[in-house]
């Protein structure tokens, strides 16, 4: 296992030393790290929730992310989040904005098909909604900054697309 450790007036840039951190943090805690697709990628991700926290979750929050089922969109959660802002801020006074990491295969058609409905929901409710994918996010970052901020445009295409 390859541990970066940074030493003063190494060329080491701020992430690259944070993450090293935590690797080397894992290391010591006898977690085993994975890539980001499990067997590629940089290993730098846990396999277990719990392995990638210094505290243990809240037993209620443990309980909500492990009963979400991927359809968070449909759930009552948002409504009642929806109907929330809606009380403070009035209809048409706020803005909702959905980010996701798209994915390959039958699951991104499925939750497309979800995004599409609760879009037109939202539309007859007059509620300002936009969905957008991290990848879409990031591509029209790059086209709008890269000539401004490429060393980042670079680290984020790198890092997450």
């Amino acid at each position: 296992m390859a541990i970066y450790v940074g030493t003063k007036g190494s060329n080491m840039n701020a992430h690259d030393y944070i993450l090293s951190k935590q690797i080397q943090w894992a290391y010591r805690n006898n977690i085993i790290l994975i890539g980001s697709k499990v067997n590629r990628g940089h290993k730098a991700y846990t396999q277990k929730l719990g392995d990638n926290l210094f505290e243990p979750l809240l037993p209620e929050v443990k309980g909500n992310f492990e009963e979400a089922d991927g359809e968070e969109l449909t759930g009552s959660p948002l409504i009642k989040h929806i109907l929330g802002l809606k009380e403070k801020f009035g209809k048409n006074k706020f803005r909702l904005l959905y980010l996701w990491y798209d994915t390959i295969g039958p699951e991104s058609g499925i939750h497309h098909k979800e995004i599409d409905e609760f879009t037109e929901i939202t539309k007859a409710d007059n509620i300002y909604f936009h969905a957008m994918s991290y990848q879409d996010l990031i591509i029209k970052l790059a086209k709008k900054y890269r000539e401004t901020h490429r060393d980042y445009i670079d680290y984020i295409i790198e890092r997450y697309l």
